[in-house]
């Protein structure tokens, strides 16, 4: 069975938005940044697999069981050649690091990040043949094939038109 956190791993999104979120660069005052951006989009993912931030701050703390050392080495594979910035340091950032990036410098990339799931929904939605008049059945009455499942629920037609 797979976990939860090795489900994010396996998510492109997550590396292309991964490339898209960088920290304002610059002297800002105080500290410098240990952890790439994305590091905080990932935790924002987990929360909802975790249940809560303190759920996933205590899963990176667990070193032996923990999915920390599967975040690091997964983003090794994806940023040694091109971004080996995007790579994380060896500890886990705290939930004090997650709520600053959270309230500091997530907001500004939430279009981006919009407009990129949306995008992939797109995409997604037409390798399914959904809204594509050449695709068989209907929009009202799609064929098994032009039907999207998920989460033990199907959707299907809510009206029969023919």
């Amino acid at each position: 069975m797979r976990t939860p956190d090795a489900l994010c791993f396996d998510n492109p999104f997550v590396w292309s938005v991964a490339r898209t979120l960088d920290l304002p660069t610059g002297p800002l005052g105080g500290r410098p940044n240990e952890y790439p951006l994305w590091v905080f989009f990932l935790w924002m993912v987990l929360i909802h697999e975790y249940g809560s931030s303190r759920r996933v701050e205590e899963a990176f703390e667990d070193r032996s069981h923990g999915p920390w050392r599967q975040i690091r080495n997964a983003a090794e594979r994806e940023f040694r050649k091109d971004r080996p910035d995007l790579i994380p340091p060896d500890l886990p950032p705290s939930r004090n690091q997650f709520n600053y990036a959270l309230k500091n410098h997530l907001p500004r990339h939430t279009g981006l990040i919009g407009s990129g799931i949306k995008n992939r929904s797109f995409r997604l939605a037409e390798t399914m043949g959904l809204g594509i008049s050449t695709s068989p059945g209907s929009l009202s009455r799609p064929s098994v094939e032009r039907v999207a499942y998920g989460d033990v629920t199907v959707m299907t037609a809510r009206t029969r038109s023919d």
